[in-house]
């Protein structure tokens, strides 16, 4: 598998990392959170969620955007965590619990969905199409093999006018980036 390694936690983020989030979302979350994200990067670089807004997390894992976004958005927001991984859903909605404390206000419902976000026609995301004001994204859609319908899916997710941010590796052409070659493997 081409991007297995290239993907791995190694790559991105160190246990406990917080890569590029500033002061005000690093204290919203407590570190063992911290340490179950493999995301890459920050996707609120380009801007938080305001208050009353709708957030989805393409590919949320463990949760830790969703537990953010649930903070930034508050209990007039909500926010929605996709993932095709049971288990990493439920460790998200453990995450979810013991960060909501740290907020300063109430936090917004979450819902959480197992369902894979590159299959076209999904009957389980349906329902959501068109309700979102953010999607987000840290570092799923390199492990998803139909990339395009996965963006499809992202932007299906969005009300007119919504925003699109995502962190993620991607290749450009044939060429792996220097101090990655020995973490990837070409299928």
């Amino acid at each position: 598998m081409k991007y297995t390694l290239l993907s791995s936690q190694a790559t991105f983020n160190k246990p406990g990392q917080q890569p590029d989030y500033p002061p005000n979302l690093l204290a919203l979350v407590p570190q063992a959170v911290w340490e179950t994200s493999i995301g890459g990067g920050n996707p609120f670089a380009f801007g938080q969620p305001a208050l009353s807004e709708a957030v989805a997390d393409l590919g949320c894992g463990a949760g830790m955007d969703v537990c953010l976004a649930a903070a930034l958005v508050g209990d007039s927001g909500m926010v929605l965590g996709i993932d095709s991984n049971s288990a990493l859903l439920e460790r998200a909605a453990e995450n979810l619990r013991v960060s909501a404390p740290l907020a300063p206000d109430p936090v917004a419902e979450v819902m959480f969905v197992d369902a894979p976000f590159d299959k076209p026609g999904h009957s389980t995301l349906a329902e959501h199409y068109g309700r979102y004001d953010l999607v987000i994204s840290n570092g799923a859609v390199c492990l998803i093999f139909d990339k395009p319908q996965a963006l499809a899916m992202a932007f299906a997710l969005l009300r007119p006018g919504g925003r699109f941010q995502l962190f993620d590796l991607c290749q450009v052409d044939e060429t792996v980036p220097q101090g990655l070659e020995r973490r990837t493997q070409q299928s």
